[in-house]
Formats: C-alpha cells, structure tokens, sequence
C-alpha cells in the first residue's frame, strides 16, 4: 500500500463545510481519489462536483519523506 495525499488546487474552492484535503492509503492514484470521491459523495450537492476525481481541480501525490517540514494532517472538529 501507499499513501497519498489529496489537496484542492487554487484557485477552486467549493466554499466552508466541504473536505478541503485528504491523507489515504491505497494501493494506486486512481484507489486514492475513488476513495475521497466516495467518502465526500453528500458533500457538494446537486449537481454534484466531483474534484477528487478531476485532475485539474485536486492534486494527488504519493507521500515520501522527501521535501520540506509541513503539517501533513490536522484533525479538527467544529462543534
């Protein structure tokens, strides 16, 4: 399995309450953007975006221990 991660590319932005970004195993890109396109299904309405699947609205990369020092992922919880 590898890791990817998922990131909306600017300047799309589908607005508040949507997922933004995802970190997921799978065994290929294509698995990886299925699985957040599956998982984000009710979040953008009708008639439904589908960034996650769209290469041109959402980045995918394999994630190594490559490159600079960042967060990767931040859980957070709205009340």
């Amino acid at each position: 399995m590898k890791i990817f991660i998922l990131k909306l590319i600017p300047p799309f932005n589908p607005g508040y309450d949507v997922t933004q970004g995802l970190l997921i195993r799978a065994e290929s890109e294509g698995d990886a953007r299925a699985m957040a396109d599956q998982k984000t299904r009710a979040e953008y309405g009708r008639p439904r975006h589908r960034p996650w699947m769209d290469t041109r609205l959402a980045s995918c990369a394999e994630m190594t221990s490559e490159g600079a020092a960042e967060i990767v992922m931040m859980d957070y919880q709205a009340g």
